[in-house]
């Protein structure tokens, strides 16, 4: 399903979700990517009975494209995040991830927010 939120600054963030099960998947694309480059691993995940999330983080995708330079601080992307997880109910999750995740962990509010610390996993394809 697709949906968006405002976010603390106003800022539309886009996303998808399947919701199978109480475990999630959550997918961020890396820089200049899109949730589109997940739709395979989201088809496979829902196939098989399990929930899954990307994010078209802000200024990328269907989300919004601030003007102001300081929108685009990783702790702005963290708070986006977080507010999805929020407002989903989310709380069993993995991320999937690309470059860009590594610097968001790096800011002061995802150190101050255990919940969104992150691992990486491998799921099998299925034939």
């Amino acid at each position: 399903m697709e949906k968006s939120i405002v976010s603390f600054d106003g800022t539309q963030i886009y996303y998808r979700i399947s919701r199978k099960s109480d475990f999630f998947l959550v997918f961020l694309h890396g820089l200049g990517g899109s949730i589109n480059a997940w739709f395979q691993e989201e088809k496979i995940l829902s196939d098989t009975g399990r929930s899954s999330l990307a994010i078209d983080l802000r200024g990328h995708g269907r989300s919004d494209r601030p003007n102001q330079f300081s929108a685009y601080r990783m702790e702005n992307f963290a708070r986006d995040i977080e507010m999805i997880l929020k407002k989903e109910k989310i709380k069993k999750k993995i991320k999937k991830r690309e470059t860009i995740l590594r610097k968001i962990k790096k800011s002061k509010l995802i150190l101050k927010k255990p919940t969104l610390k992150s691992k990486l996993t491998a799921i099998p394809k299925t034939s």
